[in-house]
């Protein structure tokens, strides 16, 4: 009975992976008329069984990719939400989902150029620097092909220079000058360069969508060392983000007009949870 119990607990303790250690009971009369029991230990192999697929929760980077998603899955209750303060379009597939909720959303990548310049504005940094980086987005800069030239022949004298000093600007409208020290074999020369207080900027914001046109506007500062600071700022941008997510989702709009199954607005999605009277 002892190795009886051994088969039994070795059988149900010992169970491999994907495996099902199955025990049937049953009773069956001898050829005498004895019932008797019998007992039936089988190994068979589990199947597994595929998890609940996740909730799409898709991002799209471009309007025709997005309008294309949702029509190939819209619901009678799709919702699309343009969150113009944080540049995002949303899509509820089914808005009355009783099951949980799928949201899709289309957020536009920075175009590259763009981006880099982004990365410098509000920063303070020395003279230097910042040309450095004036020069490597020049790209970008001056409102033609001239400007652009001119403009990396003026930040290129800020980086070959020995010695940066604040100044006044002399120009009719310029009011940010520095003084620039510059060492050549025969001494040292010194000039006063007048950096312009306001840069043109063409770029798009957004890839896949048109050139934005915008000013940055350059201060020169001085910290308690006597250092130069120069500092870029474009107080557009935000202006110009609203109004591209603005024509984005009037892209979208347009493109689903029409269409009895979707819902189109200005807004953000937001759920809660219910409360009950007590």
């Amino acid at each position: 009975m002892d190795d009886k119990n051994n088969v039994l607990a070795d059988f149900l303790k010992n169970v491999d992976e994907l495996q099902i250690n199955a025990l049937s009971v049953s009773k069956e009369l001898l050829d005498d008329g004895t019932p008797q029991a019998v007992v039936v230990l089988e190994k068979k192999r589990a199947m597994p069984e595929r998890m609940e697929s996740p909730a799409r929760a898709h991002r799209f980077y471009d309007v025709p990719g997005f309008v294309a998603y949702i029509f190939a899955n819209k619901t009678g209750n799709t919702l699309v939400l343009a969150d113009v303060k944080n540049t995002v379009i949303s899509a509820v597939l089914d808005d009355k989902a009783s099951k949980g909720f799928e949201t899709v959303q289309m957020r536009p990548a920075y175009y590259p150029e763009f981006e880099m310049l982004a990365g410098i504005l509000g920063q303070k940094m020395g003279a230097a620097r910042f040309a450095e980086q004036m020069v490597l987005n020049r790209g970008v800069l001056g409102e033609d092909a001239k400007e652009s030239r001119q403009l990396a022949i003026l930040w290129q004298q800020l980086t070959v220079s020995s010695k940066i000093e604040a100044a006044v600007g002399s120009g009719k409208t310029a009011v940010n000058g520095v003084m620039c020290t510059t060492k050549v074999s025969s001494g040292s020369g010194h000039d006063v360069v007048e950096l312009p207080d306001n840069i043109t900027v063409r770029t798009p914001i957004f890839v896949n969508r048109p050139v934005c046109e915008f000013q940055l506007v350059v201060t020169v500062l001085a910290n308690s060392q006597g250092d130069v600071l120069i500092q870029a700022d474009a107080p557009e941008i935000e202006v110009l983000k609203y109004k591209e997510i603005r024509e984005m989702a009037a892209e979208v709009e347009k493109a689903l007009s029409g269409d009895g199954d979707v819902q189109v607005t200005v807004g953000s999605g937001r759920y809660e949870n219910w409360h009950y009277n007590k």
